[in-house]
């Protein structure tokens, strides 16, 4: 789960953004398909919970 919150200056053309990821810290993630033919298994492991903050600058 993840949050993002982005704002834009319009006046000066700047867009502020600051982004969580993985708000839960999550350490796996695991899909699992079944049909009639066959069963597919795929395990990701995931990357630690996070904040990331950037600013956009438009010319």
């Amino acid at each position: 789960m993840d949050l993002m919150y982005r704002f834009k200056w319009d006046n000066k053309k700047i867009d502020f953004e600051i982004e969580w990821q993985n708000i839960l810290n999550t350490q796996e993630y695991e899909e699992v398909i079944i049909n009639n033919i066959q069963t597919s298994t795929t395990w990701f492991k995931l990357r630690p919970a996070q904040v990331l903050f950037s600013v956009r600058f438009n010319f």
